[in-house]
């Protein structure tokens, strides 16, 4: 993919590629499986009322240095991959809510004692480009036509891989961590879902309405 971003285009994407620092910068500062990091930013549901900080910590927090780099390369795609889209402010601001909004979302799990890792918010941001690009009428139908396939690819791997009804946590072939299939699902659910209300409220506000 050819980037070749102008000026413009940059601030444009500034708000973008901001909360993707914000969530990949301490990501990429704290060791993986770091004792005081584990016990402190990672999330669980029974702390959560008196250490809210957690809805947002748990992303900075890796088991190992495999599943630190496979987030950050994975966030750095999506960050990237935003800014060449010429995402809305809107999308930037649906992704950085439903950051912490998916990891409360852990709560309808009680069993899941622990969560710690990027791929939940990698995939909010995933599916706020594709909802975006889906449902915006004013963008050209190429661009509506992969939005509609990367929202059914991220449907697909909920229901055929991650199946977070039937499974608490699940290790990749290959792995050398779990995986926590909710947090997939709910990343997907608050991004679209953020990623449509802001789509519809800009909408609202073009002149003319």
């Amino acid at each position: 993919m050819a980037l070749r971003l102008r000026l413009s285009e940059l601030r444009r994407a500034a708000p973008w590629l901001g909360v993707a620092l914000l969530l990949g910068g301490p990501a990429l500062l704290l060791q993986p499986a770091d004792p005081l990091a584990l016990r402190l930013l990672t999330w669980r549901p029974e702390r959560v009322l008196d250490e809210p900080w957690r809805c947002w910590s748990a992303a900075w927090v890796h088991l190992t240095p495999e599943h630190r780099w496979m987030d950050l390369v994975a966030l750095g795609a999506v960050a990237l991959g935003g800014a060449w889209a010429r995402l809305p402010r809107q999308a930037a601001w649906a992704w950085a809510a439903a950051w912490p909004l998916l990891h409360l979302s852990l709560l309808l799990q009680p069993t899941l004692r622990s969560y710690a890792g990027l791929s939940g918010a990698v995939l909010a941001g995933l599916a706020v480009w594709a909802i975006v690009w889906a449902a915006d009428r004013q963008r050209p139908s190429r661009q509506r036509l992969i939005g509609l396939a990367l929202g059914l690819a991220l449907l697909l791997k909920i229901a055929c891989i991650d199946q977070p009804w039937a499974r608490v946590l699940y290790r990749p072939e290959g792995g050398g961590f779990d995986v926590a299939p909710l947090a997939h699902a709910a990343g997907v659910f608050w991004g679209g879902l953020l990623g449509l209300l802001g789509l519809l409220a800009a909408r609202e506000r073009r002149p003319g309405k």
